[in-house]
């Protein structure tokens, strides 16, 4: 969920209106619909942990939290990615809406990834495995953009009609404590990039994820041992 840092842009992203956005942003029944989209992957993904927590008898979801993006934050990635200056080319931005996902250990990220996934309800339109694959500043997590109705029980996905009800796309998040421990002091460096001696601690924060990457593999393997000491 992080910003990237602003930069120059090209002459045709000049073009944005930003009333255009503070004015879908706020509209009511917009918004609504984005907190339902919001609230309905909360409530799957508790239930997700709790079937998982069940099943393996132990906490697998530590944490769930979730944002709209603001507006400036929105203005600001038009610009960038040159979208036209209306409904649907908010639309286009995948993260508008976030729900980051902390989860104890590396494999349940991916377990709890995978049922996600299988809900018949959601649709995932991209993955982004940048656990296997880290950024170049060294940034771990699991990223899926996925559709999920605004409908509610039984007509969930459904008009009254029975046509297709609007869908939201949702960024999910998902990482290990660790990760997000890391990720917390990147958030907090993008801010300050500008300022001397912002590039050394970069780079010791870059060091430092290989670390984290190192423990979360040796608490995996802990665990597994001390699953398996009744065994």
């Amino acid at each position: 969920m992080n910003e990237e840092s602003g930069t120059q842009c090209p002459e045709e992203e000049k073009n944005v209106d930003k009333n255009v956005i503070e004015d879908l942003m706020g509209d009511y029944i917009y918004k609504k619909s984005l907190r339902k989209a919001i609230e309905f992957t909360e409530e799957r993904l508790g239930e997700i942990g709790m079937c998982l927590a069940a099943e393996k008898k132990r906490k697998v979801i530590n944490q769930v939290t979730s944002r709209i993006k603001s507006t400036d934050s929105i203005y600001k990635k038009m610009r960038r990615k040159s979208y036209s200056a209306d409904r649907a080319g908010i639309l286009k931005c995948n993260d508008l809406l976030g729900v980051r996902t902390v989860c104890l250990f590396m494999d349940d990220v991916y377990e709890v990834a995978e049922c996600l996934k299988k809900q018949k309800d959601i649709r995932v339109l991209k993955e982004k495995d940048y656990i296997k694959k880290p950024k170049s500043n060294g940034y771990m997590s699991l990223h899926l953009i996925i559709e999920v109705p605004v409908g509610t029980g039984k007509n969930a996905g459904k008009d009254g009609d029975g046509k297709e009800s609007q869908w939201r796309k949702v960024e999910v998040q998902l990482r290990t404590v660790a990760m997000d421990f890391w990720s917390v002091l990147d958030h907090q460096l993008v801010y300050k990039k500008e300022f001397p001696g912002a590039e050394s601690i970069g780079e010791e924060l870059k060091d430092y994820a290989v670390t984290i990457a190192e423990l979360d593999k040796n608490m995996l393997g802990l665990r597994e041992k001390i699953e398996h000491l009744n065994v």
